[in-house]
């Protein structure tokens, strides 16, 4: 695949630059990858399911080499955030306690990778100013994740080990993957969807092509009622751990009381005073 490859070489040049030229190389290849993920989606209609496979595992491995060689580059994003609670290593809060204010990102320049990680007791939103960004979430628990905004296009969003966590967005425009996701309730919508190690998940989802997951289980699926779209591919996942014509047992539709909580307690979400009544129920 020639596009992997320049991609795959656009990471291994990233050494040779400067650190000034870092966040803009950084970004380029970001897009060129959301890009390349866009363009296998629109394939899926005409491959075969075990190519799909390999392209989804390729496009994980471009991932991480990516966040690999910018955590390496640049240690220390600008629009990065550390807990205190984390650096310190004490007990986090408890998450029955009110959660604390809407803390935005301010002043992000376009094209810019917005950064939350290592949190938790957080409620996050985005700025209140025209951009365009992609949002990346590590290591967060307990926390709100508000991505709805009429000033900000988010072009991709990417989770990485995220527990206990109610996250929204509004339309992203690319694609929507997450790695190491568990006990968290998400209302999404997005062109591509893609999960791998999640368990325990409550999701109401918009999705213009066939949802994948991947080493999941205790999905929760429902539409998403918040967006309105002539085609949306919610009820069409495709579990890769599971290649039989029978249903997969990884994933279940979410009945109707639980979709319509889910939803309700999302539009109150700013304020909510505790995470735990909207969160999976656990067995």
């Amino acid at each position: 695949m020639k596009s992997k490859a320049n991609i795959e070489r656009a990471i291994a040049n990233a050494s040779t630059l400067s650190k000034l030229q870092l966040p803009t190389h950084f970004n380029t290849i970001l897009q060129q990858i959301n890009q390349l993920d866009k363009q296998i989606t629109l394939a899926t209609s005409f491959i075969p399911t075990y190519d799909e496979r390999q392209y989804a595992l390729q496009i994980k491995e471009l991932l991480r080499q990516f966040e690999e060689t910018k955590a390496k580059l640049t240690p220390k994003s600008k629009f990065s955030f550390k807990s205190r609670q984390n650096l310190t290593k004490t007990a986090p809060a408890s998450p029955s306690k009110p959660l604390p204010r809407a803390t935005p990102i301010t002043n992000i320049p376009k094209g810019e990778t917005i950064e939350w990680k290592e949190l938790s007791n957080q409620v996050l939103t985005l700025p209140a100013e025209p951009a365009q960004v992609a949002v990346s979430l590590s290591h967060l628990d307990h926390c709100v994740v508000w991505l709805k905004s009429d000033m900000v296009q988010v072009s991709a969003v990417h989770m990485k080990q995220v527990h206990n966590c109610v996250i929204v967005t509004g339309s992203v425009q690319g694609s929507i993957l997450m790695y190491g996701v568990e006990n968290c309730t998400m209302v999404l919508a997005c062109h591509q969807f893609r999960m791998h190690d999640a368990h325990d998940v409550d999701l109401l989802l918009q999705v213009s092509s066939h949802p994948i997951m991947e080493d999941s289980n205790g999905i929760g699926l429902a539409e998403n009622p918040a967006v309105q779209a002539t085609h949306n591919d919610y009820d069409k996942m495709e579990d890769f751990n599971w290649l039989k014509q029978q249903a997969s047992p990884n994933w279940h539709f979410l009945e109707a009381n639980r979709k319509i909580f889910v939803h309700d307690s999302s539009t109150r979400l700013i304020g909510f005073s505790s995470l735990e009544s909207m969160l999976p129920k656990r067995k």
